[in-house]
């Protein structure tokens, strides 16, 4: 009969125990049940506190479900400073830029037709976070009127 070590007894209660308190404290962060941690009001206390955090939502890609957006190049508006325009749909993005739909941060026109070059068979927009719209432009950046839109 093998007989288990001192070291593997001990290592095996500490793999239990951290499982166990692990398990107990992701089951109360994903439930509205979990008590504030003293001191640290920056965390969120549970996972559903995370919804809008950092003023992160899916605005744009919601605008690109709802317009039925495909084959696009998106160029999202949104000041420098403020990361959260572009950082709210950066992770859409496959990592080689071609999917169904690309997110790029706008620059400006001069250096955002340096980024149409890249992708001529796509149609193009530009997706305004802060004022929840999205419209198509042109090869050049022009806007194209509601009318005349594919």
């Amino acid at each position: 009969m093998i007989r288990p070590t001192a070291n593997f007894l001990v290592t095996c209660s500490l793999v239990l125990l951290f499982a166990v308190y692990g398990a107990k404290s992701f089951a109360a962060w994903t439930s509205n049940t979990s008590r504030p941690w003293p001191g640290n009001a920056y965390i969120p206390q549970n996972v559903h506190q995370l919804k809008g955090f950092n003023h992160v939502s899916p605005v744009i890609q919601q605008l690109v479900r709802e317009k039925g957006i495909t084959h696009a190049l998106v160029f999202v508006e949104g000041p420098a400073y403020q990361w959260w325009h572009y950082g709210s749909v950066y992770s859409e993005n496959t990592p080689t830029f071609d999917g169904e739909v690309v997110y790029v941060m706008d620059r400006g026109k001069a250096y955002n037709r340096n980024i149409v070059q890249a992708y001529p068979d796509r149609q193009y927009y530009i997706a305004d976070y802060d004022r929840r719209s999205i419209w198509q432009v042109d090869s050049e950046l022009n806007r194209i009127p509601d009318e005349m839109r594919r």
